[in-house]
């Protein structure tokens, strides 16, 4: 390690057991960067001077790659990501960051359509439904929706109208069945009491302070059961229990200020991995799971975190 924590040569494992290695200059940032994917090859991140990536290959699950050309800023112009099936999408992006035209997966491998304006804020956001087919959000000038068509399981749709400035007055949410939850608005547009719907078709509570700040926010698991994430006054929360798919919890411990002290996260097998954070909320040590349940350690730098994540 250097004086100021930083890794001059760190060597990462891959699922195989082999290591990967990142290269490290005298101030910490990376100028090549070598990361393993899941069959045991490397995936390749190439670094400028100031360790922006200029291009960012990342895997996809069946050991492709995926594709982030990046500009001199870092910005992405056009960023390929992966599907489930192994196919990409495409997200092209305007100078500033926005997406111009945001080409995202269906579960069936087909693509939805997300046309954006200059500045923005969609126009018209064609989001895929179940079946394939797409639902839609016709948005006016400022972005805000006027009104919100979305799909309900069976291929028909639930209606959000909304308020001139944007706030929900009365928010119509389906449910599995068909059925509808009720979401009863006040006039500022902050939601008292939200009623969500949940798999089996019960309803999951979402109790809202004065502010719009959930108090207490329970969620709902795929077999009915809630996760509850506690809520201080200021809206940061201070333990949040998320569920995992075996209905276990993962725990998330977070600081006064929202950054997580302690970040305990699942791993497939119903495992812990264990990402330790400084006061800052820069990782000091950050141990991730691999495929095999193993751990592999990155040693991570305070003023290179935002081009590293």
């Amino acid at each position: 390690m250097l004086e100021g924590g930083a890794p001059k040569h760190d060597l990462k494992c891959k699922p195989n057991g082999q290591v990967k290695d990142r290269a490290m200059p005298e101030g910490g940032t990376p100028k090549r960067d070598l990361k393993c994917k899941p069959n045991g090859q490397l995936k390749d991140r190439a670094m400028p001077e100031g360790g922006t990536p200029k291009r960012d290959l990342k895997c996809k699950p069946n050991g492709q790659l995926k594709v982030r050309a990046m500009p001199e800023g870092g910005t992405p112009k056009h960023d390929l990501k992966c599907k489930p099936n192994g196919q990409l999408k495409v997200r092209a992006m305007l100078e500033g960051g926005t997406p111009k035209h945001d080409l995202k997966c269906k579960p069936n491998g087909q693509l939805k359509d997300r046309a954006m304006p200059e500045g923005g804020p969609p126009k018209l956001d064609l989001k895929c439904k179940p079946n394939g087919q797409l639902k839609d959000r016709a948005m006016p000038e400022g972005g805000t929706p006027k009104r919100d068509l979305k799909c309900k399981p069976n291929g028909q749709l639930k209606v959000r109208a909304m308020l001139e400035g944007g706030a929900p007055k009365h928010d119509l949410k389906c449910k599995p069945n068909g059925q509808v939850n009720d979401r009863a608005m006040p006039e500022g547009g902050t939601p008292k009491h939200d009623l969500k719907c949940k798999p089996n078709g019960q309803l999951k509570d979402r109790a809202m302070l004065e502010g719009g700040t959930p108090k207490r926010d329970l969620k709902c698991k795929p077999n009915g059961q809630l996760k509850d994430r506690a809520m201080p006054e200021g809206g940061t929360p201070k333990h949040d229990l998320k569920c995992k798919p075996n209905d276990q919890l993962k725990v998330r411990a977070m600081l006064e200020g929202g950054t997580p002290k302690r970040d305990l996260k699942c791993k497939p097998n119903g495992q812990l991995k264990d990402r330790a954070m400084l006061e800052g909320g820069t990782p000091k040590r950050d141990l991730k799971c691999k495929p095999n349940g193993q751990l592999r350690i990155e040693q991570c730098l305070r003023e290179v975190l935002l081009n590293m994540t």
